[in-house]
């Protein structure tokens, strides 16, 4: 009997530990992979939303460099917010205007969980009528071991129902981790998709730090060698430039009040044939007489950003 009541009481203490641990305590930074570089988190602050008191964490788009250089740029995502409360993290989740569980830890193999339904970053829903949750079974609770500490991880898959949403953390989701591929918010299979390449999901986790902790899973850098710079980012840069006159006759001047040196500039009919390149000694007014009237692209190639895309319309 006494050796039933040390080991309740040790499984008692060691699940209360788990509950104590927080998610996302402030500083604390997160590296999920992307198709074009990293998405970087960060509990940036304590906040009251949604009548709780949480986290709010914002996650800012890292384009590689190479990426960047040919115009391709990730659109941060939307801020976060969640909270702990015992064995469970909480999201405020849009689609209900609440705190809605996100991950669930107590947990043992075979239980079914009821997850209440989450949008997809920066895509959309088809959600059939009267659904309003995703379900998962747990397959196993397990001890996971990474750089310098050992966390618990719980390992599910899917239950495909008719009429429901399909959403899957594709594999485990880890304590102070969160899950480890997918970002923050389960992959959805029977959701809307990506409307264009701006809109991007977070893949698996590359690197995690915080306080006490800092984990790295890949060898290269966390950032990817990536630029730290949204879609946003790229409209404010395009928004310093402009064409004049535009509409333009014979000549145009690039006004360029972004700071950034452009190193090519090319000018294109609208099937994307070149008609004028300049990649050097690049005039402070070109020729554009020998053009006939219509539409055009000026894509303007900056030396360590983006290219920036501009309409033209000649008319005469």
């Amino acid at each position: 009997m006494k050796k039933l009541l040390l080991f309740l009481f040790a499984v008692l203490a060691y699940y209360n530990l788990l509950a104590q641990d927080r998610f996302a305590p402030i500083g604390a930074e997160w590296y999920h992979d992307q198709q074009y570089g990293a998405f970087h988190a960060t509990a940036v602050k304590d906040t009251v939303y949604g009548g709780h008191q949480c986290t709010k964490i914002n996650e800012k788009a890292i384009t590689d460099s190479t990426w960047y250089s040919h115009g391709y740029a990730t659109r941060d995502h939307y801020d976060m917010y969640m909270y702990s409360s015992g064995d469970t993290v909480y999201i405020y989740n849009d689609l209900f205007q609440k705190f809605t569980p996100l991950y669930i830890f107590y947990v043992f193999p075979g239980d079914t969980l009821h997850i209440p339904l989450l949008n997809v970053v920066d895509g959309f829903f088809t959600r059939p009528a009267n659904d309003t949750t995703f379900l998962v079974v747990v397959d196993s609770v397990k001890l996971l071991s990474f750089d310098t500490a050992t966390f618990k991880a719980v390992y599910t898959r899917p239950i495909d129902v008719t009429d429901h949403n399909v959403m899957s953390y594709n594999g485990p989701y880890v304590q102070r981790l969160g899950a480890l591929y997918t970002g923050f918010i389960p992959s959805c299979s029977t959701c809307g998709s990506f409307l264009d390449m701006t809109k991007q999901p977070s893949w698996g986790l590359i690197c995690y730090h915080d306080s006490t902790h800092s984990i790295q899973l890949i060898q290269e850098p966390c950032d990817k060698g990536g630029i730290e710079t949204g879609i946003e980012t790229v409209s404010q840069i395009s928004k310093l430039i402009s064409l004049s006159p535009n509409p333009a006759n014979d000549k145009i001047k690039i006004n360029n009040q972004s700071g950034e040196h452009i190193a090519c500039v090319s000018i294109m009919d609208i099937n994307g044939k070149a008609l004028i390149n300049y990649s050097k000694n690049i005039p402070e007014y070109i020729n554009i007489a020998r053009l006939p009237a219509g539409l055009y692209f000026v894509n303007l190639e900056l030396q360590n950003g983006p290219l920036i895309h501009k309409k033209l319309e000649i008319s005469r």
